[in-house]
């Protein structure tokens, strides 16, 4: 093993592994290896690349903590502003984007993750304090929010928002850098990633049940109520801090010296202008942005959907979510088990269905929301096409995640995962105030509410159709194995 290790292959071990081999070639001992799903690639040693199986679902908890800040603010506090509050759609919408406005500072901090080191590590003392950096505004928000009517209200909801989705888009992305730091192949990659997705949505359904059970109904009339919003926002941020605390905890080895990707000479402007200048990372951004602002033009508007075409209370279209969520759940797994059966992930041909079944799924809702006098909601079309929506999403997200994971590597993750942040944050929060827009534009026109959802829910499936332009399969690049002489 000795001799392997002194072959100059520089990114085939992360310092994780070399760690667990070399505590084998002392003790004799190793950790039970992860699934044959979770990485399906192994050393000459028959060693799994990565870490094991309780390493990488304890990092996922830091995704599944994210979700219920992201369900919080993008679901429930944003239906409870435009249903039970009445603010205008596109004054709520648009706070609500200033999360996802605030994304491209991502592309930043992935850059500087890129360099720096805190404490001899690269990407969790980072994830740790941008988590924090998320949950400080979180209890000050309902108080924010039930006094819109204040000018300064309306500037500190939008700067604590902005500033929660920084920190979780920022938090986020670094998750996926470590990942791309601890593994050289991109097959393993994209499945290891695939794994964190799946416990963020595990987070949202989970996050569906607990609010549904913590906020069945919201009067702003009533004092109860607005204390009970309180309670469960700071509850929530608390507990999100303490998760991902778990989560970064013995994630990250020190970082060797000869392990920094390139030198400190090299200018940061210039390293990353090069990196975003590959035509096939031009081409996937491209394709990123217009399926996300296709897939979150509805993101603040499906709950409030519930409430003003079917006359649903918060309990019921909080349940959206746990039906999307399932959707996604079953198809991330799916997606997964048809990479592993291929031997090889079929990305374009996943990213392809995504658009395709995330298309039907809108029409469906449009086809809803203009029979909604005389189709009762109950297990019908639009439950359907929620889930189908879901399962839509999962399998854009397992694509994009094998997708992003090929083009990256240790030595520009930062850049790479940041520019998907960037153009992913941006679009959605487009996307999301677009939303609001066509919703708020519908009702100056004097076009019945229920015409505007269907209108918006049909130019998202256009969106998602044009989209399908730009996939192109990315180039996978296997890191050469070293001739062992065995």
């Amino acid at each position: 093993m000795a001799r392997y290790l002194e072959v100059p292959v520089r990114w085939e071990f992360s310092p994780r592994a070399r760690e667990l081999l070399d505590r084998e070639e002392r003790t004799g001992y190793f950790p039970s290896p992860s699934p044959l799903w979770l990485h399906a690639s192994r050393d000459p040693w028959n060693k799994p690349l990565f870490v094991t199986t309780f390493d990488l679902l304890r990092l996922s908890l830091v995704r599944f903590a994210a979700s219920f800040l992201v369900l919080l603010t993008t679901g429930i506090l944003n239906r409870l502003v435009i249903t039970e509050l009445g603010v205008s759609a596109i004054l709520a919408t648009l706070l609500f984007s200033l999360q996802h406005f605030a994304s491209p500072l991502a592309l930043w901090t992935g850059r500087i993750s890129d360099r720096a080191t805190v404490m001899g590590r690269r990407r969790t003392p980072f994830i740790m304090a941008f988590t924090i950096v998320a949950a400080v505004p979180v209890p000050f928000l309902p108080d924010l929010l039930t006094s819109l009517d204040r000018a300064s209200s309306v500037v500190l909801a939008g700067v604590s928002l902005a500033v929660i989705g920084f920190g979780l888009k920022a938090a986020n992305l670094l998750v996926s850098a470590l990942i791309v730091d601890q593994v050289g192949d991109a097959e393993v990659r994209g499945r290891q990633l695939n794994m964190v997705w799946v416990m963020a949505i595990a987070g949202f359904i989970a996050g569906g049940v607990v609010f549904g059970w913590a906020l069945p109904e919201f009067d702003p009339a009533k004092a109860l109520d607005v204390d009970r919003l309180r309670l469960v926002a700071t509850l929530t941020a608390v507990a999100v801090v303490l998760v991902t605390l778990v989560g970064v905890t013995g994630a990250e080895t020190r970082a060797a010296e000869d392990l920094r990707p390139f030198p400190e000479s090299v200018p940061v402007g210039m390293k990353t202008g090069e990196v975003l200048r590959r035509p096939e990372l031009r081409r996937a951004l491209v394709f990123l942005a217009l399926s996300d602002l296709a897939f979150f033009l509805q993101e603040f508007i499906l709950e409030p959907f519930g409430g003003d075409v079917f006359d649903l209370p918060p309990s019921v279209t909080t349940s959206f979510n746990i039906t999307c969520g399932a959707g996604m759940l079953l198809s991330m797994v799916a997606a997964s088990g048809l990479g592993i059966l291929q031997g090889s992930f079929p990305t374009r041909a996943v990213l392809r269905t995504a658009n395709v079944a995330g298309a039907v799924a809108f029409i469906a809702l449009a086809a809803a929301s203009l029979t909604s006098e005389t189709r009762p909601l109950g297990a019908s079309l639009p439950v359907v096409a929620i889930f189908v929506l879901g399962a839509a999403k999962g399998l854009y997200n397992t694509g994009l995640s094998h997708r992003f994971m090929a083009l990256a590597s240790p030595a520009d993750a930062g850049v790479v995962m940041g520019a998907w942040g960037a153009i992913g944050g941006f679009s959605m929060a487009v996307g999301g105030l677009l939303g609001g827009v066509l919703i708020s534009l519908g009702e100056t026109l004097g076009i019945e509410l229920r015409a505007s959802y269907g209108l918006a829910f049909a130019f998202e499936g256009f969106l998602l159709l044009a989209a399908l332009a730009f996939i192109r399969e990315p180039k996978l690049s296997t890191p050469a194995r070293p001739d062992l002489g065995l």
